[in-house]
């Protein structure tokens, strides 16, 4: 939560009091360049914050594994971890069952669903094709399912080693002035080759805000499988949250 991303996050950790693997107790780890601006707890929630200077677009979202491994210590102690980004927003309950497992937590991107010819078909999606990159799959290969980036986690041990692991990738790249297409990622992709997720979440969980109201395209398509949102992206202007 650098920058103009700050603003989102009271909505969504409420959001997440009410609605977020209930009965269990959570917690907030929020990465922030101004966290005299973060409340202390929100509800019965507690919220650690850590600082850590901005870097602009796409450095912010690049380097989030190592940001969370600024928390590493205090999320050692706890037993399952979920990164979200900011600027989303939990609108009903989550499935407690399905998240609190062994193993890591993915969510299936929206991409998955325009080549989608039946409930369980999938598509690779755009993965790395650079096999200079550490992301990089070669060719004719790649996941079932393209995975998004906003929500993921999984059990703690699982999810920080995960964290560990894309660190160094993306530091390997950085020695070699190589940036993976679509950042983070790109590189959680890559892992997730490596390391299959014990479950991969629906679109539920990544529903873009506005097709919560437009059913053209994908709107369409999540309303064609009945897919009902769980977690909303928020419409917003890239350009404006981006700016210095």
């Amino acid at each position: 939560a650098t920058g103009r991303y700050k603003q989102f996050l009271p909505n969504v950790m409420q959001s997440c009091v009410q609605h977020m693997c209930k009965p269990h107790r959570l917690e907030f780890h929020v990465i922030t360049d101004a966290p005299s601006e973060v409340a202390d707890a929100i509800g019965p929630c507690r919220i650690f914050k850590y600082f850590t200077p901005r870097k602009g677009f796409p450095g912010d979202t690049l380097y989030r594994y190592h940001y969370m491994l600024k928390a590493q210590e205090a999320l050692k102690k706890v037993d399952h971890v979920f990164y979200m980004d900011a600027d989303y927003w939990v609108c009903n309950p989550t499935d407690t069952e399905q998240l609190l497992v062994e193993g890591l937590v993915a969510t299936s991107h929206i991409l998955n669903l325009t080549e989608r010819s039946s409930a369980s078909s999938d598509t690779h999606g755009p993965v790395e094709t650079n096999l200079q990159s550490t992301a990089g799959f070669p060719p004719g290969t790649g996941n079932k399912r393209y995975y998004c980036g906003g929500f993921q986690g999984g059990s703690a041990a699982a999810y920080l080693q995960a964290c560990l692991a894309i660190s160094a990738q993306i530091d390997q790249d950085d020695a070699h002035q190589i940036m993976a297409k679509w950042h983070d990622e790109s590189h959680w992709n890559r892992y997730l080759w490596d390391h299959p997720p014990a479950v991969v979440l629906s679109q539920s969980y990544m529903f873009p805000e506005q097709c919560l109201y437009d059913t053209s395209q994908f709107g369409g398509q999540l309303k064609r499988w009945d897919i009902t949102p769980i977690m909303v992206a928020m419409d917003k202007s890239h350009k404006d949250v981006r700016a210095q």
